[in-house]
């Protein structure tokens, strides 16, 4: 059999108690066999520890290797003992499907005691430090690194202790032994310059045995033989280099900071033999160890209570220097940083944290654990580097790299705040220059939980079997590679423009879509529930990056059917300024549907059939879901001023929408402390064949808006007396506002297309120039005839500014129509109308495009606007 390793996907495994080890290398190896029909078999290495870790094809079938014909077969699981036992089909020959293999077999269901569960047993229990743990961590600590040499490597070149301090020590690269920083920079650029590890290498130090003997045939696991090692190693640090160990306690508590030995072999955590012939059991696994007492060394009241180890070599042959990855990763636990990969099912959260896979997003397996991933932001934080913004209402935000800026912003899910989201803009900067792709990465906490992964289709009806990741990042694709040991991240992760932009509630736990920002602190503990929690409207990747927040409340109809045609029509009543931003609807058809939304200021009754009078408020193609099922309906935003009724028509121009048989036209069907949803209609055909009464089926999901800053307006009148195709007039504010929409006087009860310009300034001097004028909204509205308000909204993410005593003006035109109302005024300069907010000035009437005017003219209509502080 010929083994050659070409490149580096995989590993595993949970929150430990004592013991923290490195994962495997996720590089395959290739290699031949006898008798196959492939010469390019791929395996994969996966584990946290020697005593579970095992291997798999590309497919995720497990491998064992045959005792009898030593070649790599696929395994089948024994029932009763739970062993994995051979196939006798050989890897490479043969289609594992086809010949009824299962998949993602793993060698521990009903296995012995493991020796690192013995040993931990044994060991006092290490639990995770409290909170406020994250805030004594020191600025300065101080790493004794000691080298260690294994008798039976007398002969073998190794790196110099010279070597090993530009390694740790060196600030900035060295091209030869630290290409990409060192092990301090690792930790100076994550935690913003706020800690430094000052590392002092002593040795080379002989061993008296041999590397076998200390790894045991467990890799070092379990074992205390290299637990010799460790005190051999201080002894001679004691006696022949006379060093005081309190120089490394830099916060004087009795103990050594930490420990680092470096041995002068190969990594086990690497699979295949190395150059010498020696076998992963008979190599030392990478890990950091908290010491049971009667383990740790002392001297002179100094205690050595915990220590980590790495390889001095990389791969598994030359005298190439170990790498930054592992060295960093375990001395991560040795400042109380826990594992993040996850179980051996799973990859926990990949390549997106130092303390999940070390060995990082490098394309090759030559490059792999020069750019260890920077930590995620839940890292950052349990050591104090990192203090995240907190999120209380809905808004627009904007975010810089968090790699450089310590830029995290923060959603709690619940009310103790055990369960949260962090979102972090994360780009390929430093040691993530290989990120797949870039974007906002939005993760999921939840201090509680067991570090088990979950999944979509997951056995034991999930989402409600309470398995979730600790730490998660919600992968903006919904395929779940991370914790389905497909990889440890690729492009489809953030969330972009680009790609996916939105993250919000479920439309029905148990189908999604996920991921969401459903919580799991419901009751039952750990079932989940919905958070009416959206994130949208994110910007493309980029340096700074934007992204919209909504706290949505919810109000439901039902769901129950029973009847259905082309429409429904219905009555909201506004008891709070509400912003409603999604509609879940019930409609027959699965696949692409056509929708438009309709409203009108006022009841729909003895307007069914008049579509000039409604304004058409979203046109748009969602996925219909099928009946039973919600869809979902971004309506982007539409405002219902408080004490206010509406009146909704829901149009699906091919398919059908289901809705429920009612009682009475105008009976309500449920309120709650913010609005009323009434019994309406159902319609046949737009604007036609009316049935009565019917119950629209569907949720309304809106913002409620705070009575400090929500939408006021200030009115002129809707008087008349003359009308031309447009008006200009003044604004001057009395304190900073943003000016969200317009109610205009339009004659005619028909579509007209609306211009809305505005300008800095006065209105005077740029009667006849157009290029002074800035377009801020074009749109065709459904005119609500004389004497009545037609309301045009700005885009919601589009208001219009003012600062406090900068005069503004605006030019409203309409095109296609009888004229835009406007009343004689008292002369230039006169206020119209005013309030404590602002002031609306007398303007003119224009004819056509800047055209003739006629002066003295006083706009017709309203103005909304929120405050901003």
């Amino acid at each position: 059999m010929k083994l050659t390793i070409i490149f580096i996907i995989s590993f595993a495994f949970g929150f430990l108690k004592s013991t923290q080890a490195g994962p495997a290398c996720p590089f395959p190896v290739q290699f031949e066999q006898d008798g196959t029909n492939s010469t390019n078999v791929k395996i994969f290495f996966h584990g946290s520890s020697p005593d579970q870790s095992f291997l798999s094809d590309s497919e995720g079938y497990t491998v064992i290797e045959d005792k009898v014909s030593e070649q790599f077969v696929y395994a089948i699981q024994n029932q009763t003992s739970g062993e994995l036992v051979s196939s006798g089909i050989v890897v490479g020959n043969v289609d594992p499907a086809a010949a009824g293999i299962p998949k993602g077999l793993v060698p521990f269901k009903n296995q012995p005691k493991t020796r690192r569960q013995l040993f931990e047993e044994a060991a006092p229990v290490w639990e995770s430090p409290p909170r406020d743990r994250r805030l004594s961590l020191p600025s300065v600590m101080k790493n004794l690194v000691v080298l260690v040499r294994f008798s039976d490597h007398a002969g073998r070149r190794l790196p110099s202790q010279n070597d090993f301090n530009i390694l740790f020590n060196r600030v900035d690269s060295n091209h030869a032994l630290a290409p990409t920083g060192s092990v301090r920079d690792v930790f100076r650029f994550n935690s913003y310059g706020k800690f430094t590890l000052q590392s002092s290498i002593y040795g080379w130090i002989n061993l008296p045995r041999t590397e076998s003997y200390y790894a045991n045939g467990v890799s070092g696991f379990g074992s205390s033989r290299y637990i010799e090692a460790l005190h051999f190693a201080m002894n001679s640090l004691r006696d022949n280099y006379r060093i005081n160990f309190s120089n490394f306690d830099a916060n004087n508590d009795g103990k050594v900071d930490m420990v680092t030995m470096i041995h002068s072999g190969y990594a086990a955590e690497i699979f295949g033999t190395d150059q010498y012939g020696t076998s992963v059991n008979n190599r030392i696994w990478s890990h950091h160890w908290r010491l049971p007492s009667s383990s740790m060394w002392v001297h002179n009241g100094v205690v050595v209570h915990q220590y980590s180890t790495s390889p001095a070599l990389f791969g598994l042959s030359g005298s190439e220097i170990g790498r930054i990855g592992v060295i960093s990763h375990e001395i991560g636990h040795a400042i109380n940083l826990p594992d993040l990969y996850g179980t051996y099912q799973g990859n926990g959260i990949g390549s997106y944290d130092l303390m999940s896979n070390h060995w990082g997003f490098a394309p090759s397996y030559s490059q792999s654990q020069l750019y260890p991933p920077i930590m995620s932001p839940w890292t950052k934080m349990t050591v104090g580097w990192l203090d995240p913004i907190l999120i209380v209402k809905s808004g627009t935000f904007n975010i810089a790299p968090s790699a450089v800026s310590g830029q995290v912003y923060r959603i709690d899910l619940n009310t103790e705040g055990s369960e949260y989201l962090l979102i972090e803009n994360r780009q390929p900067i430093k040691f993530d220059i290989y990120l797949p792709t870039a974007g906002l990465a939005i993760w999921r906490i939840d201090e509680t939980a067991m570090n088990v992964e979950g999944f979509p289709g997951q056995q034991g009806n999930w989402p409600f079997n309470g398995k979730h990741y600790k730490v998660a990042l919600l992968q903006a694709d919904g395929e779940y590679h991370l914790e389905r040991r497909i990889n440890h991240g690729d492009r489809g992760d953030l969330f972009h423009a680009n790609g996916m932009d939105w993250i919000g509630p479920s439309l029905e736990l148990l189908d999604g879509p996920f991921p969401n920002t459903d919580r799991y602190s419901g009751f039952p503990r750990q079932l989940p529930q919905q958070t009416g929690i959206r994130i949208r409207d994110i910007s493309p990747s980029r340096w700074s990056m934007e992204f919209k927040v909504d706290f949505l409340q919810r109000l439901s109809t039902t769901f129950i059917g029973g009847n259905g045609a082309a429409g429904n029509m219905f009555d909201v009543f506004a008891k709070k300024t509400i912003v409603l931003r999604l509609l879940y609807l019930h409609l027959n058809v699965q696949g692409p549907v056509s929708v438009e939304v309709w409203t009108r200021t006022g009841t729909h009754v003895s307007f069914e059939s008049k579509p000039w009078l409604w304004q058409r408020r979203v046109v748009v193609s969602v996925d219909g879901r099928g009946r039973g099922k919600k869809t979902m309906l971004d309506v982007g935003g539409i405002q219902l001023n408080a004490n206010t009724r509406y009146s909704f028509y829901i149009m699906i121009l091919n398919g059908r929408m289901r809705y429920t048989n009612g009682n009475r036209v105008g009976r309500a069907v449920n309120e709650n402390s913010d609005c009323i949803v009434y019994e309406g209609v159902g319609l046949s055909v737009p604007f036609h064949n009316v049935f009565s009464p019917r119950i629209w089926n569907g949720d309304l999901h809106y913002d409620v808006i705070s009575s400090g800053r929500g939408s006021r307006r200030l009115a002129t009148h809707f008087d008349g007396g003359s009308g031309q195709d447009g008006v200009m007039f003044d604004i001057i504010p009395y304190t900073d506002l943003n000016i969200t929409a317009f109610d205009l006087h339009i004659f005619d009860s028909s579509e007209v297309m609306v211009r809305i310009f505005a300008k800095n300034g006065s209105f005077v001097g740029s009667e006849k120039n157009c290029n002074h004028w800035k377009l801020i909204e074009e749109t065709i509205v459904a005119g609500q005839g004389m004497n009545i308000a037609t309301k045009v909204e700005l885009p919601d993410n589009a208001p219009v500014p003012l600062k406090h005593q900068e005069m503004h003006s605006f030019y409203i035109s309409i095109i296609n129509g009888t004229g835009l109302g406007n009343s004689l005024g008292e002369g230039s300069g006169t206020i119209a109308a005013q309030n404590e907010h602002m002031a609306i000035v007398e303007g003119v009437g224009v004819a056509s495009l800047c055209g003739s005017t006629f002066h003295d003219r006083v706009f017709n209509g309203a103005i909304h606007y929120s405050l901003v502080n």
